[in-house]
């Protein structure tokens, strides 16, 4: 998707600014006006995309753990060099939870990937280039699709969106093990569902937020 939005923006020469803030945006008849600092912008089109994590959050729980426990969120992660030897935990099992176990996995670590199974998207939208995933983003999945009203509801509902990327054989090849969701803590230790983490303190590794 970056890939596709860079060539947009590269074969019909539009400006890209980063690092800008946004103040106001208004309309007036049939175009929009934005403030942004000292610059203001007409355009006939406007898309709002912020995204519906703006903010981590970590769990009141995790402040409970052994303090052997390594803990990094996902707004940390930056390589496996950050983890310890041993079991690594990555808790939330969407998309970047399921990215942070596999890199994990990749580096020798066992994985234990808690949290529900979100599914995952057709197998042909996977494989779909740009165009394709962009016209499936804006004309098949949206508020006025049952599809794109259902992925809403369970976006809003804090279940996150299934997984695009990643295919649950990949998971599984990888030897991740899947686990319930971490609901607190006993002992020093996570505790899902159904029990506590299977491997002692020092070596359940990092909590890692989908």
């Amino acid at each position: 998707m970056a890939d596709y939005l860079e060539e947009y923006a590269r074969r019909f020469k539009l400006p890209v600014r980063f690092g800008t803030r946004v103040d106001a945006l208004d309309r007036k008849n049939d175009r929009f006006t934005i403030s942004a600092g000292g610059n203001r912008f007409e355009a006939d089109q406007v898309v709002i995309a912020t995204g519906p994590y703006q903010a981590g959050r970590v769990p009141v729980w995790a402040a409970h753990l052994d303090k052997a426990i390594v803990q990094i969120h996902s707004e940390e992660c930056k390589n496996t060099l950050q983890l310890r030897a041993g079991a690594v935990l990555a808790v939330g099992a969407g998309n970047t939870g399921a990215e942070l176990a596999l890199a994990a996995a990749a580096a020798g670590h066992r994985v234990f990937l808690s949290g529900r199974d979100v599914g995952q998207v057709p197998f042909f939208f996977h494989y779909a280039n740009g165009r394709l995933f962009w016209f499936l983003a804006t004309r098949v999945i949206t508020a006025g699709t049952a599809i794109g009203r259902r992925i809403r509801e369970s976006v809003r509902a804090g279940h996150g969106g299934p997984l695009v990327r990643i295919r649950r054989n990949e998971i599984a090849a990888a030897g991740i093990e899947r686990v319930a969701r971490v609901v607190g803590s006993k002992d020093g230790k996570p505790l899902s569902k159904t029990a506590g983490c299977s491997t002692s303190p020092a070596s359940c590794g990092a909590a890692a937020s989908a």
